[in-house]
């Protein structure tokens, strides 16, 4: 097991450092502290609470374990597609004297101790610096409890994804299984009660003995539900469907070659169908809430729920047009009689046809928390600006591949730069400063101007890919 374990540990590496390029990979671990000193520094000049960044960091280290197990466990045939024949260790089951189980065990242990290492340190290391440089002493010396309470969450988002998908797949007693148990977490949320003490963040704040013992079994149940309730050997049953092409293109009519049609019926059959936009909109939407939550609790404010809600229901402009491009490569394009922008104008149609999805969740978590209609307009109009853009810049950056610049530390910091000029002001707004009257023209102005500069993008991304096709 542990010899398996090392290979695989090996395989992510050569895989990650051949995909996206060996020194913009192995900067990655630095260009994560960096942003994360960065941020601090900012922060800082903000008068932001020291607490209220660390349960940041937490939250977005849980988001960053359940997408992982969102793309891995999902969409495996889009993971297929995206690696081909580089990851041969996880089918090792298929010619080796080793159950699919134990494999399935070790890739699990893999997923958490490399990603722990490639993006959780780095970020604890940083904390641990910055309080060093502006002599917080005792922040500085909560560091290695920082580094391991950031890789447990990791370790609960992903395995909690797990379980989640595991039980789906499980029938109707499955998914009924689901919805008790995510209405049992909502009555216990509305009744007052912080779910985030039963996370490795209420261990980070409060160490005592029973806490972490409560914390740990709650971590540990879960990678233990993970692997348990997930079978590695789920093939989707076959299925007749009927030709819907026709229909679907009839009905876009600003898709006139049909492209659009063809992206939303290729998620459609894909492994986990259009349930994994639902639900990577909804993860987004939890974060956003618990977002909300620890902001009201650390700072006793309550935050503007529908400005902070629609800024970060925003982000999933990317995961959606990931889901929506899961199968291209603008190379398969050229044996059409098509460009690059008929490509893109279609993966835009596309995202609009699913920028619902996204919108239904903000709407639905801003009604149960109260939002004024003016809120919830502003909300609203702020969610449509943000995606627009966030899909602007990820077209421009990426092209059709947004999964290439996960790690390439060079496209990310671009990514991340582009997306925090936007963000930042907006979740600033929400969180901290009350919204009057001439700031909510402000706003309203500020979404519009990202919309236009999210369609500008994509239309400047055209000819930048047509000449990188072309030229490489």
């Amino acid at each position: 097991m542990t010899g398996l374990l090392r290979a695989m540990l090996r395989e992510e590496f050569r895989l990650h450092a051949r995909l996206f390029g060996g020194v913009r990979f192995a900067l990655f671990p630095a260009f994560v502290a960096a942003l994360t000193v960065g941020a601090l520094y900012g922060l800082d000049l903000t008068g932001t609470d020291t607490g209220t960044v660390l349960a940041g960091l937490h939250a977005l280290v849980a988001l960053f374990g359940v997408q992982t197990g969102l793309v891995g466990l999902l969409s495996a045939d889009a993971l297929d597609d995206l690696l081909g024949d580089v990851t041969l260790l996880v089918s090792a089951a298929r010619t080796l004297p080793v159950s699919e189980r134990r494999v399935y065990a070790v890739f699990l242990l893999k997923d958490a101790v490399y990603y722990s290492g490639l993006f959780v340190l780095p970020l604890s290391f940083a904390v641990g610096g910055y309080a060093l440089a502006t002599g917080d002493g005792a922040l500085a010396a909560t560091a290695p409890r920082l580094a391991t309470t950031l890789a447990a969450t990791f370790v609960l988002g992903l395995s909690g994804t797990l379980t989640l998908v595991g039980t789906v797949r499980r029938g109707t007693v499955g998914k009924a299984a689901v919805v008790l148990a995510v209405a049992a977490g909502t009555a216990v949320y509305l009744s007052g009660h912080s779910l985030w003490t039963w996370t490795p963040y209420g261990a980070y704040v409060a160490p005592t003995s029973p806490r972490v013992g409560a914390v740990l079994s709650v971590v540990l149940g879960f990678a233990v539900a993970g692997w348990w309730s997930f079978d590695p050997t789920y093939r989707r049953p076959e299925r007749r469907v009927e030709a819907r092409f026709a229909w679907l293109a009839d009905r876009l009519p600003a898709d006139p070659h049909g492209l659009a049609a063809r992206s939303l019926l290729e998620l459609h059959r894909s492994g986990g169908g259009l349930l994994k936009v639902v639900l990577s909109a909804g993860l987004v939407s939890g974060f956003a809430v618990a977002v909300l939550d620890l902001a009201a609790t650390i700072t006793g404010r309550t935050p503007d729920a529908a400005v902070t809600l629609g800024a970060l229901l925003g982000l999933t402009a990317f995961t959606t047009y990931n889901w929506l491009t899961q199968f291209d490569s603008l190379e398969g394009y050229r044996v059409h009689p098509l460009s690059v922008a008929d490509v893109f104008r279609a993966k835009l149609v596309g995202f609009c046809v699913l920028l619902p999805v996204g919108g239904a969740f903000y709407l639905g978590a801003a009604v149960l928390l109260g939002g004024s209609p003016a809120s919830l307009a502003l909300g609203g109009v702020l969610y449509a600006g943000l995606s627009l853009y966030l899909f602007g810049l990820t077209v421009y950056l990426t092209g059709v591949e947004p999964n290439e610049f996960l790690f390439d530390s060079f496209l990310f910091a671009l990514f991340t730069a582009g997306a925090a000029l936007a963000l930042v002001p907006v979740l600033v707004v929400g969180l901290v400063v009350p919204v009057s009257p001439g700031l909510t023209g402000g706003l309203v102005v500020l979404a519009a101007v990202l919309g236009v500069l999210g369609y500008g993008l994509v239309g400047r991304a055209a000819p930048r890919w047509e000449a990188h096709l072309l030229h490489g």
